[in-house]
């Protein structure tokens, strides 16, 4: 029993007597005496029906909180897995969009080199100048006609990989969010349940204690009779 639902009473030795136990006289006709251990052995029984009662509702608020909390991290856990999961798939596809477009400069960026090393040769009049400059021209759009698919590829899966991202992230943010209502339930009730057992119990403990007070002063006034 947990010390912390009532305050201890006067007399432990009080409180440990056992229904099996508190409904025995010994005055041998004292009506009043045999009614008083009656009454005790009722409100015994109740004490511990309720302690027990108690011990019960309190462990079962305690596992539906436990149960809560781990399907909030379960929910957080899932969402968490999905945004990384996501994250890593963005990066790979990306990846291939770069390496995609390597392959096209590794191609053209040697050519136009080249074609600008030429023009470079021939100075400003330089009879080569015009055809030169033409081929310079040419390759650029040759270039550039190959690397727009790429550009395009890689454009869209960013966009689509945004979304999927920020899509992610907001239901990691909010996982969970109708879970913790429930916890917050819960949480509350044991608080109530635990108030509620304290007043109980303290009001069984004290018809014990004044059963027992009864017991003694009827028991007294019995043998001085």
């Amino acid at each position: 029993m947990n010390a912390g639902f009532f305050q201890p009473l006067e007399s432990r030795t009080m409180l440990s007597v056992t229904p099996g136990h508190v409904g025995e006289t010994h005055d041998g006709g004292n009506s009043t005496l045999a009614a008083d251990q009656a009454q005790l052995k009722v409100d015994v029984t109740q004490l511990n029906n309720d302690r027990k009662l108690r011990d019960t509702t309190l462990c079962a608020d305690k596992k539906a909180i436990a149960a809560d909390k781990k399907a909030i991290d379960t929910a957080k856990a899932t969402a968490k897995k999905k945004l990384d999961c996501d994250t890593k798939k963005m990066y790979a596809e990306l990846t291939l969009d770069s390496l995609a477009s390597k392959k096209v400069r590794d191609v053209w960026m040697p050519v136009l080199t080249k074609d600008l090393a030429a023009i470079k040769a021939d100075g400003e009049s330089g009879e080569h100048l015009v055809d030169d400059q033409a081929k310079y021209n040419t390759d650029l759009q040759s270039f550039k006609d190959a690397m727009a698919p790429c550009e395009v590829e890689t454009h869209a899966d960013i966009a689509k990989w945004s979304d999927v991202i920020t899509a992610d992230k907001a239901a990691l943010e909010s996982a969970g969010s109708d879970l913790v209502t429930r916890f917050n339930t819960d949480s509350q009730k044991l608080v109530t349940d635990t108030n509620h057992f304290k007043e109980v119990i303290g009001a069984d403990e004290a018809k014990v204690v004044a059963d027992q007070l009864q017991i003694k002063k009827d028991g007294g006034s019995a043998a001085r009779k």
